[in-house]
Protein backbone atom coordinates (compact mmCIF):
# COMPACT_ATOMS: atom_id res chain seq x y z
CA UNK A 1 0.00 0.00 0.00
CA UNK A 2 2.88 2.19 0.84
CA UNK A 3 4.46 1.68 -2.57
CA UNK A 4 1.52 2.55 -4.60
CA UNK A 5 0.60 5.47 -2.92
CA UNK A 6 4.09 7.45 -3.25
CA UNK A 7 3.72 6.10 -6.65
CA UNK A 8 0.65 7.89 -6.91
CA UNK A 9 1.75 11.24 -5.36
CA UNK A 10 5.16 10.92 -7.96
CA UNK A 11 2.43 10.52 -10.57
CA UNK A 12 0.11 13.44 -9.61
CA UNK A 13 3.31 15.78 -9.00
CA UNK A 14 4.34 15.30 -12.83
CA UNK A 15 1.19 15.63 -14.40
CA UNK A 16 1.36 18.84 -11.95
CA UNK A 17 5.07 19.75 -13.35
CA UNK A 18 3.71 19.07 -16.97
CA UNK A 19 0.46 21.31 -16.77
CA UNK A 20 2.62 23.52 -15.40
CA UNK A 21 5.10 24.22 -17.84
CA UNK A 22 2.33 23.75 -20.65
CA UNK A 23 0.57 26.87 -18.74
CA UNK A 24 3.96 28.96 -18.79
CA UNK A 25 4.63 28.16 -22.47
CA UNK A 26 1.16 29.67 -22.86
CA UNK A 27 1.30 32.48 -21.20
CA UNK A 28 5.27 33.31 -22.26
CA UNK A 29 3.71 32.93 -25.71
CA UNK A 30 1.03 35.69 -24.73
CA UNK A 31 3.56 37.77 -23.54
CA UNK A 32 5.59 37.78 -26.81
CA UNK A 33 2.25 38.51 -28.91
CA UNK A 34 0.41 41.18 -26.82
CA UNK A 35 2.59 42.49 -24.00
CA UNK A 36 2.23 42.91 -20.18
CA UNK A 37 0.36 45.74 -18.27
CA UNK A 38 1.27 46.51 -14.56
CA UNK A 39 -1.92 44.42 -13.22
CA UNK A 40 -1.05 41.55 -15.85
CA UNK A 41 -0.97 40.49 -19.04
CA UNK A 42 -3.01 42.76 -21.52
CA UNK A 43 -5.91 41.63 -23.29
CA UNK A 44 -4.47 40.76 -26.86
CA UNK A 45 -5.78 43.03 -29.84
CA UNK A 46 -5.50 41.94 -32.82
CA UNK A 47 -2.81 43.22 -35.20
CA UNK A 48 -4.56 45.42 -38.49
CA UNK A 49 -2.81 45.90 -41.54
CA UNK A 50 -2.99 49.48 -42.31
CA UNK A 51 -3.94 51.32 -45.77
CA UNK A 52 -1.24 53.75 -46.55
CA UNK A 53 -2.56 56.71 -48.98
CA UNK A 54 0.21 58.63 -50.63
CA UNK A 55 -1.08 61.66 -50.77
CA UNK A 56 1.82 64.69 -51.31
CA UNK A 57 -0.90 67.17 -51.92
CA UNK A 58 -1.04 67.58 -48.29
CA UNK A 59 2.36 68.70 -47.54
CA UNK A 60 3.89 72.11 -49.76
CA UNK A 61 7.15 72.91 -49.71
CA UNK A 62 7.45 76.57 -48.93
CA UNK A 63 11.12 77.14 -47.81
CA UNK A 64 13.77 75.67 -47.76
CA UNK A 65 17.04 76.47 -45.82
CA UNK A 66 20.54 74.63 -46.54
CA UNK A 67 23.53 74.63 -44.05
CA UNK A 68 26.02 72.24 -43.00
CA UNK A 69 25.34 71.47 -39.56
CA UNK A 70 21.60 72.80 -38.83
CA UNK A 71 20.54 70.87 -35.15
CA UNK A 72 16.63 72.61 -34.80
CA UNK A 73 14.35 74.82 -35.66
CA UNK A 74 11.40 77.13 -34.04
CA UNK A 75 7.93 78.18 -34.98
CA UNK A 76 7.01 81.59 -33.97
CA UNK A 77 3.44 81.28 -32.86
CA UNK A 78 0.73 84.03 -34.71
CA UNK A 79 3.05 84.20 -37.49
CA UNK A 80 4.61 83.24 -40.91
CA UNK A 81 8.31 83.65 -38.58
CA UNK A 82 10.42 80.61 -37.70
CA UNK A 83 14.12 80.65 -35.96
CA UNK A 84 16.73 78.03 -37.20
CA UNK A 85 19.50 77.20 -34.97
CA UNK A 86 22.96 77.00 -37.39
CA UNK A 87 25.07 76.33 -34.40
CA UNK A 88 27.30 79.35 -34.76
CA UNK A 89 24.25 81.41 -35.41
CA UNK A 90 20.53 81.75 -35.00
CA UNK A 91 18.76 82.48 -38.41
CA UNK A 92 15.08 84.39 -38.51
CA UNK A 93 12.97 83.67 -41.32
CA UNK A 94 9.34 84.66 -42.90
CA UNK A 95 9.04 81.42 -44.45
CA UNK A 96 5.72 82.45 -46.07
CA UNK A 97 7.67 85.55 -48.02
CA UNK A 98 10.90 83.26 -48.41
CA UNK A 99 13.19 85.69 -46.92
CA UNK A 100 15.77 86.44 -43.72
CA UNK A 101 14.91 88.98 -41.61
CA UNK A 102 18.35 88.97 -39.61
CA UNK A 103 21.00 86.38 -37.56
CA UNK A 104 21.78 86.13 -34.11
CA UNK A 105 25.14 85.56 -32.67
CA UNK A 106 25.96 82.66 -30.41
CA UNK A 107 25.95 83.83 -26.15
CA UNK A 108 29.07 81.96 -25.96
CA UNK A 109 32.31 82.45 -27.97
CA UNK A 110 33.39 78.76 -26.61
CA UNK A 111 30.94 76.54 -27.65
CA UNK A 112 28.11 76.18 -30.14
CA UNK A 113 24.02 77.13 -30.08
CA UNK A 114 22.80 73.54 -29.34
CA UNK A 115 18.92 75.28 -28.69
CA UNK A 116 16.68 77.94 -29.94
CA UNK A 117 13.20 78.35 -28.49
CA UNK A 118 10.43 80.81 -28.10
CA UNK A 119 8.76 82.49 -25.22
CA UNK A 120 4.72 81.45 -24.49
CA UNK A 121 3.75 85.03 -24.86
CA UNK A 122 5.71 85.39 -28.26
CA UNK A 123 7.42 88.28 -27.16
CA UNK A 124 11.49 86.22 -26.38
CA UNK A 125 13.58 84.05 -28.01
CA UNK A 126 16.07 82.37 -26.11
CA UNK A 127 19.77 81.05 -27.67
CA UNK A 128 21.70 78.55 -25.30
CA UNK A 129 24.71 76.71 -25.50
CA UNK A 130 26.30 74.32 -22.74
CA UNK A 131 27.44 77.21 -20.49
CA UNK A 132 25.19 80.18 -21.29
CA UNK A 133 21.72 81.77 -22.46
CA UNK A 134 20.74 84.70 -23.95
CA UNK A 135 17.48 86.16 -24.07
CA UNK A 136 16.65 88.44 -27.05
CA UNK A 137 13.42 90.40 -27.47
CA UNK A 138 11.79 89.02 -30.86
CA UNK A 139 10.43 92.32 -32.37
CA UNK A 140 13.30 94.61 -31.91
CA UNK A 141 16.02 91.54 -31.84
CA UNK A 142 17.70 93.27 -29.02
CA UNK A 143 19.34 91.17 -26.42
CA UNK A 144 17.63 91.01 -23.24
CA UNK A 145 18.78 88.69 -19.98
CA UNK A 146 21.31 86.46 -20.06
CA UNK A 147 22.87 83.79 -17.65
CA UNK A 148 26.29 81.83 -17.56
CA UNK A 149 27.59 78.59 -16.01
CA UNK A 150 30.67 76.63 -15.36
CA UNK A 151 28.89 73.88 -15.95
CA UNK A 152 27.29 72.15 -18.71
CA UNK A 153 23.76 72.21 -19.16
CA UNK A 154 21.62 69.94 -22.23
CA UNK A 155 18.25 71.29 -20.62
CA UNK A 156 17.58 75.29 -21.67
CA UNK A 157 13.82 76.12 -21.74
CA UNK A 158 10.88 78.50 -20.93
CA UNK A 159 8.20 76.57 -18.58
CA UNK A 160 4.31 76.49 -20.31
CA UNK A 161 3.25 79.63 -18.72
CA UNK A 162 6.40 81.56 -19.35
CA UNK A 163 6.90 82.29 -15.34
CA UNK A 164 10.17 80.49 -15.36
CA UNK A 165 13.97 79.56 -17.79
CA UNK A 166 15.13 75.90 -16.73
CA UNK A 167 19.12 76.44 -17.20
CA UNK A 168 21.96 74.25 -15.71
CA UNK A 169 19.86 72.82 -12.68
CA UNK A 170 18.66 76.41 -12.01
CA UNK A 171 15.07 77.46 -11.49
CA UNK A 172 15.27 81.33 -12.91
CA UNK A 173 11.90 83.71 -12.40
CA UNK A 174 11.99 85.91 -15.11
CA UNK A 175 9.83 88.48 -13.82
CA UNK A 176 12.70 89.06 -11.04
CA UNK A 177 15.82 87.31 -13.00
CA UNK A 178 16.31 85.48 -10.27
CA UNK A 179 17.17 81.89 -9.57
CA UNK A 180 14.16 80.68 -7.31
CA UNK A 181 16.07 77.20 -6.80
CA UNK A 182 18.53 74.41 -7.43
CA UNK A 183 18.17 71.29 -8.06
CA UNK A 184 20.93 68.11 -9.00
CA UNK A 185 21.02 65.13 -11.25
CA UNK A 186 23.40 62.20 -11.56
CA UNK A 187 24.10 62.76 -15.33
CA UNK A 188 23.23 65.41 -17.51
CA UNK A 189 19.89 64.95 -18.42
CA UNK A 190 18.79 64.81 -21.73
CA UNK A 191 14.70 65.08 -21.58
CA UNK A 192 12.40 67.14 -20.07
CA UNK A 193 8.73 68.52 -19.75
CA UNK A 194 6.97 70.58 -17.59
CA UNK A 195 3.50 70.12 -16.22
CA UNK A 196 0.49 72.22 -17.40
CA UNK A 197 0.22 75.00 -14.51
CA UNK A 198 4.81 75.12 -13.90
CA UNK A 199 4.31 73.57 -10.65
CA UNK A 200 6.44 70.19 -11.63
CA UNK A 201 9.38 69.94 -13.78
CA UNK A 202 10.14 66.23 -15.17
CA UNK A 203 14.44 65.59 -16.21
CA UNK A 204 15.82 62.36 -17.09
CA UNK A 205 18.04 60.63 -19.74
CA UNK A 206 19.39 57.23 -21.32
CA UNK A 207 21.65 55.87 -18.44
CA UNK A 208 19.67 57.41 -15.43
CA UNK A 209 16.07 57.71 -13.78
CA UNK A 210 13.71 60.58 -13.83
CA UNK A 211 13.78 63.35 -11.31
CA UNK A 212 10.70 65.13 -10.34
CA UNK A 213 11.26 68.93 -9.27
CA UNK A 214 8.59 71.09 -7.64
CA UNK A 215 9.09 74.43 -8.23
CA UNK A 216 6.20 75.76 -6.14
CA UNK A 217 7.66 74.35 -3.38
CA UNK A 218 11.17 74.41 -3.37
CA UNK A 219 11.38 70.56 -3.26
CA UNK A 220 13.58 67.92 -5.47
CA UNK A 221 11.35 64.43 -5.07
CA UNK A 222 12.56 61.10 -5.41
CA UNK A 223 13.61 59.90 -8.29
CA UNK A 224 11.12 57.48 -10.48
CA UNK A 225 11.77 55.26 -13.28
CA UNK A 226 15.34 55.06 -11.97
CA UNK A 227 16.46 52.79 -14.78
CA UNK A 228 17.30 54.02 -18.49
CA UNK A 229 14.46 56.86 -19.72
CA UNK A 230 13.74 57.27 -23.17
CA UNK A 231 11.35 59.95 -22.70
CA UNK A 232 9.09 62.31 -20.72
CA UNK A 233 5.74 63.37 -20.66
CA UNK A 234 2.99 65.05 -18.23
CA UNK A 235 -0.46 63.91 -18.59
CA UNK A 236 -3.58 65.36 -17.20
CA UNK A 237 -3.80 66.09 -13.54
CA UNK A 238 0.14 66.64 -13.08
CA UNK A 239 0.68 62.48 -14.17
CA UNK A 240 3.68 61.49 -15.05
CA UNK A 241 3.71 59.03 -18.57
CA UNK A 242 7.76 57.95 -19.15
CA UNK A 243 9.70 55.43 -21.19
CA UNK A 244 11.55 53.83 -19.27
CA UNK A 245 13.96 50.70 -19.16
CA UNK A 246 15.40 52.04 -22.31
CA UNK A 247 18.80 49.91 -23.85
CA UNK A 248 21.47 51.04 -26.63
CA UNK A 249 20.63 48.93 -29.45
CA UNK A 250 23.36 49.23 -31.80
CA UNK A 251 22.30 47.18 -34.77
CA UNK A 252 19.67 49.41 -34.35
CA UNK A 253 21.22 53.28 -34.44
CA UNK A 254 19.86 54.69 -30.23
CA UNK A 255 18.38 53.81 -27.21
CA UNK A 256 14.80 51.79 -27.13
CA UNK A 257 12.63 51.93 -24.04
CA UNK A 258 11.32 48.57 -22.92
CA UNK A 259 8.23 49.96 -21.06
CA UNK A 260 5.60 53.28 -20.70
CA UNK A 261 4.79 53.83 -16.81
CA UNK A 262 2.07 56.51 -15.48
CA UNK A 263 3.30 57.66 -12.43
CA UNK A 264 0.77 59.67 -10.02
CA UNK A 265 3.22 61.97 -8.64
CA UNK A 266 1.64 63.59 -5.76
CA UNK A 267 0.77 59.86 -4.23
CA UNK A 268 4.76 58.53 -5.03
CA UNK A 269 3.25 55.47 -6.95
CA UNK A 270 3.09 54.15 -10.65
CA UNK A 271 0.02 53.47 -11.53
CA UNK A 272 0.07 51.84 -14.85
CA UNK A 273 2.41 49.90 -16.74
CA UNK A 274 2.48 48.87 -20.70
CA UNK A 275 5.63 46.71 -21.67
CA UNK A 276 5.12 45.28 -25.68
CA UNK A 277 6.82 42.25 -27.41
CA UNK A 278 9.39 44.75 -28.56
CA UNK A 279 11.00 47.58 -27.99
CA UNK A 280 9.50 51.02 -28.39
CA UNK A 281 11.27 53.46 -31.12
CA UNK A 282 9.12 56.61 -30.10
CA UNK A 283 5.72 57.45 -28.43
CA UNK A 284 3.75 61.06 -27.86
CA UNK A 285 0.86 61.54 -26.25
CA UNK A 286 -2.20 62.92 -28.24
CA UNK A 287 -4.81 65.56 -27.71
CA UNK A 288 -7.31 63.43 -27.33
CA UNK A 289 -4.60 62.52 -24.03
CA UNK A 290 -4.24 58.63 -24.82
CA UNK A 291 -0.82 57.64 -26.33
CA UNK A 292 0.21 56.41 -29.82
CA UNK A 293 3.43 54.33 -29.76
CA UNK A 294 5.76 52.64 -32.17
CA UNK A 295 8.07 49.28 -32.04
CA UNK A 296 10.91 48.24 -33.44
CA UNK A 297 9.09 45.80 -35.61
CA UNK A 298 7.17 48.21 -37.62
CA UNK A 299 3.78 48.43 -35.37
CA UNK A 300 1.40 51.04 -34.41
CA UNK A 301 -0.06 50.95 -31.06
CA UNK A 302 -2.94 52.92 -29.62
CA UNK A 303 -2.46 52.46 -25.60
CA UNK A 304 -6.09 54.14 -23.26
CA UNK A 305 -5.00 56.76 -20.71
CA UNK A 306 -4.34 53.92 -18.27
CA UNK A 307 -1.92 52.49 -20.84
CA UNK A 308 -4.19 49.50 -22.06
CA UNK A 309 -3.58 47.98 -25.67
CA UNK A 310 -6.75 49.50 -27.61
CA UNK A 311 -5.74 49.18 -31.50
CA UNK A 312 -2.75 47.55 -32.87
CA UNK A 313 -1.60 48.39 -36.93
CA UNK A 314 1.14 46.42 -38.98
CA UNK A 315 2.89 49.55 -40.60
CA UNK A 316 6.16 47.34 -41.63
CA UNK A 317 8.86 50.24 -41.70
CA UNK A 318 10.66 51.32 -38.51
CA UNK A 319 9.33 54.88 -36.96
CA UNK A 320 12.17 56.52 -35.73
CA UNK A 321 11.04 60.08 -34.57
CA UNK A 322 7.19 61.02 -33.99
CA UNK A 323 5.23 64.28 -33.00
CA UNK A 324 1.71 65.08 -31.99
CA UNK A 325 -0.20 67.21 -34.07
CA UNK A 326 -3.40 68.83 -33.52
CA UNK A 327 -7.08 66.92 -33.46
CA UNK A 328 -5.54 63.18 -32.54
CA UNK A 329 -3.26 63.47 -35.46
CA UNK A 330 0.57 62.22 -35.22
CA UNK A 331 3.35 62.49 -37.59
CA UNK A 332 5.94 60.09 -37.89
CA UNK A 333 9.45 59.94 -39.85
CA UNK A 334 10.45 56.35 -40.54
CA UNK A 335 13.56 55.09 -41.21
CA UNK A 336 13.40 54.40 -44.91
CA UNK A 337 9.86 55.40 -46.60
CA UNK A 338 9.75 59.27 -45.80
CA UNK A 339 7.63 60.94 -43.31
CA UNK A 340 3.92 59.73 -42.45
CA UNK A 341 1.08 62.05 -41.07
CA UNK A 342 -1.55 59.50 -39.10
CA UNK A 343 -5.13 60.80 -38.64
CA UNK A 344 -6.77 59.02 -35.38
CA UNK A 345 -10.51 60.07 -36.30
CA UNK A 346 -10.49 58.30 -39.61
CA UNK A 347 -7.46 55.75 -39.33
CA UNK A 348 -6.21 56.85 -42.81
CA UNK A 349 -2.28 57.26 -42.65
CA UNK A 350 -0.50 59.30 -45.31
CA UNK A 351 2.99 59.28 -46.95
CA UNK A 352 2.81 63.02 -47.36
CA UNK A 353 6.87 63.70 -48.23
CA UNK A 354 8.87 60.95 -49.99
CA UNK A 355 12.12 62.39 -49.86
CA UNK A 356 13.29 62.75 -46.80
CA UNK A 357 14.10 59.84 -44.53
CA UNK A 358 14.93 59.00 -40.30
CA UNK A 359 14.48 63.21 -39.84
CA UNK A 360 16.25 64.59 -36.92
CA UNK A 361 13.73 67.08 -35.83
CA UNK A 362 10.00 67.02 -36.40
CA UNK A 363 8.59 70.46 -35.82
CA UNK A 364 4.56 71.43 -35.52
CA UNK A 365 3.14 75.03 -35.69
CA UNK A 366 1.33 75.71 -32.80
CA UNK A 367 -2.14 75.96 -35.03
CA UNK A 368 -1.03 72.32 -36.80
CA UNK A 369 -0.60 74.75 -40.10
CA UNK A 370 3.23 73.97 -40.85
CA UNK A 371 5.73 71.48 -40.34
CA UNK A 372 9.19 72.14 -39.94
CA UNK A 373 12.24 69.22 -40.85
CA UNK A 374 15.57 69.22 -39.93
CA UNK A 375 16.98 66.74 -42.40
CA UNK A 376 20.20 64.13 -41.68
CA UNK A 377 23.33 65.14 -43.11
CA UNK A 378 22.64 62.09 -45.59
CA UNK A 379 19.74 64.25 -47.01
CA UNK A 380 21.31 67.43 -47.58
CA UNK A 381 21.58 68.72 -44.09
CA UNK A 382 19.06 72.46 -43.54
CA UNK A 383 15.76 72.91 -42.64
CA UNK A 384 12.77 72.39 -44.60
CA UNK A 385 8.82 74.33 -43.97
CA UNK A 386 5.93 72.67 -45.78
CA UNK A 387 2.50 74.22 -45.00
CA UNK A 388 0.09 71.14 -44.26
CA UNK A 389 -3.39 70.61 -45.64
CA UNK A 390 -5.37 69.56 -42.80
CA UNK A 391 -8.10 66.90 -42.47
Amino acid sequence: MVIFYNTHITASFSLIRAFTLKFNLLKSLFIFLCGLSYTGITSCVNTQQIKIENDTHKAKLIYQHKSFMSINVAFVPESSQAIINNSENALIIDYEKNNEIGTLPSPDTDYSINSVSVSPDNNSLLLATKTAVQLWDINTLKPLSSFTSKKYSQINAFSPNGKYLIFNEKVINLSSNQVVMEFSHDVVPTEYDFSDNDQFLAIGGHISGTAIIDIENKLQMNTIFNKGMQSTRFGINSDLYSGYNSKLLPDLGGYYAASIGLYDIKNQQRQHEYTPSNRISCWVRLSNNKILATLVNGKIQLLSQQLDLEKSWQLGDKITLCAAGNNNTAWMGSEKAGIYLFDLNSGVINRVIESINDPAQLVISKDGTHLGIVKQMRDGAGVNIYSIAMP
